[in-house]
């Protein structure tokens, strides 16, 4: 029982030491990420969902956030971050899209949209004969409709602004404790049993006692 016991606290302190050095290698970001659906920062429900652009599931669960706010409207406000899981092999170009989109200004929640239904394309299996130069060449060619240029794009996409203020984002995210997607946040708390196909009604039973 003693050297369960040992082993037990050596665990703990490892953990520790581990927790200690990644706080300390966060980078302090200009602000925080994060895209605001609507600025209401008094709200009584302060609504935060973690996405992945290639996660089925965040796919799954964005429409029913998007009726989060015309069911709650003053009531609620929600914020969105990106966390690009590893497993989804493309998952970091793509967040770096996202980053392109905010820092030209353009249009973010309808490229959300359509990240969110143009995913399949950049799954592992319909990708996994191309190469890292042909995915971004093909996410390029995605953002044209944005009114972003190939040169402007691979211009933007390579740069060291938008690869670091990418990687701030996934750091964020994992410095919140955020290990998948979606993940759920109300008034600061994790809703760690909170499903993807949630309806409305299901998230009414947590939102509705705090505005009532």
């Amino acid at each position: 029982m003693f050297k369960t016991a040992s082993l037990h606290w050596l665990l703990m302190i490892l953990s520790l030491m581990e927790l200690i050095s990644v706080i300390h290698c966060q980078p302090i970001p200009h602000r925080i990420p994060g895209w605001k659906m609507n600025v209401k920062p008094n709200a009584a429900i302060q609504f935060e969902v973690f996405v992945d652009y290639v996660c089925p599931d965040s796919a799954v669960a964005y429409p029913t956030i998007r009726q989060l706010l015309d069911t709650y409207g003053d009531n609620i406000q929600i914020t969105m971050y990106v966390l690009a899981l590893p497993y989804h092999h493309n998952s970091f170009y793509a967040s770096k899209l996202g980053t392109i989109i905010e820092h030209t200004n353009r249009p973010k929640w309808v490229f959300v949209e359509e990240i969110f239904k143009n995913q399949q394309q950049w799954f592992n299996t319909p990708t996994r004969n191309l190469t890292a130069a042909q995915v971004v060449q093909d996410m390029g060619k995605f953002l044209e409709q944005f009114d972003i240029s190939s040169q402007d794009f691979q211009k933007l996409f390579w740069s060291d602004e938008i690869e670091e203020t990418s990687r701030i984002a996934w750091k964020y995210a994992t410095s919140r404790g955020v290990f998948g997607t979606p993940q759920f946040f109300v008034n600061g708390v994790p809703v760690l049993n909170a499903q993807d196909n949630w309806s409305v009604k299901d998230w009414s039973k947590i939102l509705d006692p705090i505005i009532n």
